[in-house]
């Protein structure tokens, strides 16, 4: 192999682990704030949910880290917490930004008995998804959509007793 063709070889693997990194950082579950006491533990997952053929020649679908992913793709992201301490923990907030080069997909937030709100100011306020207006550059005002959104938050309406655990998730797609 001639030097000029190692060169090559070695740019390319450069780049191609420079975009697998970008990616993943792209899609990395963001970080989340957790308003509870000491005692509750989280993890944040990002996935992509893949179908696969089961041993009975069912197609299933199966969750897989989010590692590299191209545009179009809709990531999962799940927190999952639970309560390692003595107290039951109650109204826990869950407030999780949702990354600039992803756009959250409407209706995606779950658990459903939880109290779900939105920001579009960078998590500076929340509120309920049809209170939220957008102030268009030439002054008009309209409905913001999903894609406006820069944060979401759950406010659960269930107690966490100690030992149980929770989750809150939803999905976005990569622009």
């Amino acid at each position: 192999m001639t030097p000029l063709r190692r060169k090559e070889k070695f740019a390319m693997r450069i780049f191609i682990m420079t975009v697998s990194l970008t990616l993943l950082l792209l899609v990395a579950a963001p970080g989340m704030v957790l308003a509870a006491g000491e005692n509750i533990r989280f993890e944040s997952l990002a996935e992509l949910e893949i179908e696969q053929v089961n041993a009975q020649g069912e197609k299933i679908l199966v969750r897989t880290p989010a590692t590299l992913v191209v545009p179009g793709s809709i990531i999962i992201y799940t927190n999952r917490f639970d309560n390692q301490g003595k107290e039951p923990a109650e109204k826990l907030k869950i407030t999780n930004p949702i990354p600039k080069n992803m756009e959250f997909l409407a209706g995606s937030a779950l658990p459903e008995d939880a109290t779900i709100v939105y920001s579009i100011d960078g998590g500076k306020m929340f509120d309920a998804a049809e209170a939220l207006f957008v102030i268009e550059a030439d002054g008009t005002k309209r409905p913001a959509e999903a894609r406006d959104y820069t944060h979401i938050r759950w406010t659960l309406k269930q107690t966490l007793s100690p030992g149980e655990t929770g989750f809150v998730e939803f999905r976005a797609r990569l622009k």
